[in-house]
């Protein structure tokens, strides 16, 4: 389905093409495709059809890149991404709570991500009858892949909090840290994310979610005020490191080497960090 609108777009704009449209097309087909919910396969949509345009026009493939997950990090607030599982699972909260819209999804009840799942495949049953098993060949170990993350995620969750890690974490920094650095400690790691998962896994960093929780708890701070940011900020940084492996697959289909990607990506993407923080901030959208 996504192919073929993709190609259709693609091929109507033949004639109208230049350096311009391969921006826009990028940013659009980027933002498009992340309705998939997970980057691996968004970038599948987004690079095969687009690579030979940029070839074709000398288009540095790296900053195509970098377009196409700024725009996919734009739309990572739906509420059945993979980012949004990750956060939520990580903070021990509801994935409708953190989504910018509510939809229908959630009047249930039930997790969006599993509701996602669950329709398509009874979507491409119905639709594919005769190449379902070929089509649920390919997504169906990265839903399992999902299913078993977010089963860890609650394991090591529940170990980090049961044991009283967070609580001693959290009273350390409150204990030694100066308030008004505490007071905003999620705000200076959001703004210093791209770099600090450039060298470390961003499931590490999502492992610090409850300790930010806990800390903005004692001042006063809903923990969905704390969290919320960071869906759609971090996936700014989960594809600009060599520590993700969807960052080999964008770059694998762009034909670029990761590490020099990488150092490229990390300064542009932090900038723009900043810049949509400091937007939040100037719009109160987000609540220092």
């Amino acid at each position: 389905m996504f192919d073929t609108i993709v190609t259709a777009v693609t091929t109507k704009l033949g004639s109208k093409m230049n350096v311009i449209m391969i921006m826009v097309l990028t940013t659009l087909i980027g933002g498009f495709s992340i309705l998939t919910g997970n980057f691996t396969p968004a970038y599948l949509i987004t690079f095969p059809i687009l690579v030979p345009l940029y070839k074709k026009f000398d288009f540095d493939r790296e900053a195509a890149f970098i377009i196409a997950q700024t725009a996919m990090s734009a739309l990572c607030f739906i509420p059945w991404g993979i980012g949004m599982a990750y956060t939520a699972s990580s903070a021990g909260l509801d994935a409708n709570e953190l989504a910018a819209a509510l939809i229908a999804l959630g009047v249930f009840g039930i997790a969006p991500y599993f509701v996602f799942i669950v329709t398509t495949v009874v979507t491409a049953m119905i639709n594919y009858p005769k190449d379902f098993g070929r089509i649920f060949a390919k997504v169906g170990p990265m839903y399992l892949n999902i299913l078993v993350m977010l089963i860890a995620i609650n394991v090591y969750q529940a170990v980090f909090n049961n044991t009283g890690m967070v609580g001693a974490i959290s009273d350390a920094l409150m204990q030694f840290c100066p308030a008004f650095l505490l007071r905003y400690i999620h705000i200076i790691l959001l703004l210093l994310c791209v770099v600090i998962i450039y060298v470390i896994p961003f499931q590490i960093f999502n492992a610090l979610y409850p300790i930010f929780i806990s800390i903005g708890a004692g001042f006063g701070i809903p923990a969905v005020a704390v969290i919320a940011p960071f869906v759609c900020n971090l996936s700014l940084a989960t594809s600009s490191t060599p520590t993700n492996s969807s960052t080999y697959t964008g770059c694998a289909l762009t034909e670029t080497d990761v590490q020099h990607y990488c150092k490229k990506a990390v300064p542009v993407q932090t900038v723009t960090n900043a810049i949509v923080v400091l937007t939040a901030v100037l719009f109160g959208v987000l609540q220092l």
